[in-house]
């Protein structure tokens, strides 16, 4: 790993950011910021005043506003728009297009729902009044002033990005992984470097200037921007601390501010989602404690306990399996004398893997509040208990199958047997 420390501040304010090469890292929000202190947005207007052409199948939706978007209180969400496993737009453009057939779920305002297509609207804004497309203003307003040299936004993943590979854990093992196919425009596709996060990260503590005093921001727009537009403010360890984090399927960052000490941090990882804790805000929250003096104790390794305990499940039911199905003639025979509630009961319980495999879906958004992905998606976030469960349908279909072939042809035999008797 290799950490970036940017030139030219002073010695008491730290800034490291963990990376092994390109990762996803920041969501600019500044460049929001900078529209509004030039007069050309206002936060609390509807955003139609300036994106004329979006819409939505719910006429409340007239009333949303910038700083809704970006705090996530826009009333939209995952459960009334699928944004990953529905049509994926080619554009910001059509991506607002795409908005149109979607209804509220909550009134504008009225509740926090994390929901990427939010940031799609916000930075279609920045198109239709900077009248540049998203990457360029990035680039020149933002980018470019702060020295990040090694950083660009991209609306897809693909061999072109730059990125090192990104990895999913199955059965404790890291296994390397293409990204699976989203649009990342406006929410989530930004590569950068360790040394470009430090500089992101000492601007945010510098009220809102470089190391050279260029001034990106306004410190009042860093402060609106770290009381819920972008970061989330929190306490740890009874100190305040404001983050964000950017979860991909294959990719996960974790951005640490701490005010008393002036000092951020950005891990950045090339493993993607679990069920278990994210790689980077663990890292990140042993590295904000060990900076605020407290002990850095390494959480339990929940993530591979998990993935020990789905590969010894996993185990168990390729031999069980294969015992039952060495043993269907002698089960079927015995069956015949047993009542038919025990069979069916049977069936059930060798086919309740496959159930749990087709519900899996509905399982793991009610786990992750209702979030989308699609079922591509899904096996990336818990491939090994997908395998687990794949391994045990697969099972139990041959077993089910050929038990009750079986029965038939002890059936057939009876029935012969019976008809040839005098």
């Amino acid at each position: 790993m290799s950490s970036g420390i940017l030139g030219g501040v002073p010695r008491k304010k730290l800034y490291v950011a963990f990376a092994r090469a390109k990762r996803f890292g920041v969501r600019p929000n500044a460049m929001f910021m900078q529209l509004v202190e030039a007069g050309k947005v206002s936060l609390d207007a509807p955003v139609r005043t300036y994106v004329t052409d979006f819409k939505l199948a719910d006429p409340r939706g007239g009333a949303i506003t910038m700083r809704q978007l970006l705090a996530h209180r826009s009333g939209l969400s995952d459960k009334v728009f699928h944004e990953k496993s529905g049509p994926l737009p080619a554009s910001l453009s059509e991506g607002v297009t795409m908005l149109g057939n979607a209804r509220l779920g909550a009134e504008p305002g009225e509740k926090v729902q994390y929901h990427n297509p939010n940031y799609w609207l916000a930075a279609r804004l920045v198109e239709v009044v900077s009248g540049e497309s998203f990457p360029d203003y990035l680039e020149r307003r933002v980018f470019a002033p702060l020295g990040m040299r090694n950083t660009k936004a991209i609306d897809r993943l693909d061999s072109r990005s730059g990125v090192a590979k990104g990895h999913v854990r199955i059965f404790t093992r890291p296994v390397a992984l293409r990204e699976p196919d989203w649009f990342l425009g406006g929410a989530s596709g930004i590569v950068t470097t360790a040394n470009d996060m430090a500089r992101w990260l000492a601007m945010q503590n510098n009220a809102g200037k470089t190391s050279d005093g260029t001034q990106i921001v306004s410190a009042a727009s860093i402060d609106s921007m770290h009381e819920g537009l972008g970061w989330q403010p929190h306490e740890r360890g009874g100190t305040k601390i404001i983050d964000h984090s950017g979860w991909m399927f294959t990719f996960t960052a974790h951005q640490v501010l701490i005010p008393s000490c002036r000092c951020g941090i950005a891990v950045m990882s090339n493993v993607g989602l679990g069920l278990a804790p994210v790689d980077s805000e663990v890292v990140a929250d042993m590295i904000t404690d060990l900076v605020e003096g407290r002990t850095m104790d390494p959480p339990p390794p929940i993530g591979f306990r998990v993935d020990a305990v789905l590969m010894v499940v996993t185990a168990v039911v390729l031999v069980c399996g294969v015992r039952a199905l060495w043993h269907s003639s002698a089960w079927a025979a015995a069956s015949a004398r047993r009542r038919r509630w025990r069979a069916v009961t049977n069936r059930v319980l060798w086919l309740s893997p496959l159930a749990l495999l087709l519900a899996l879906p509905s399982i793991l958004r009610f786990i992750f509040a209702g979030r989308d992905a699609s079922y591509t998606q899904m096996i990336y976030v818990v491939p090994s208990l997908v395998m687990c469960l794949a391994a045990a349908s697969a099972m139990g279909l041959l077993v089910v199958i050929l038990r009750s072939r079986r029965q038939v042809v002890n059936r057939e035999s009876a029935g012969t047997e019976a008809g040839a008797r005098p």
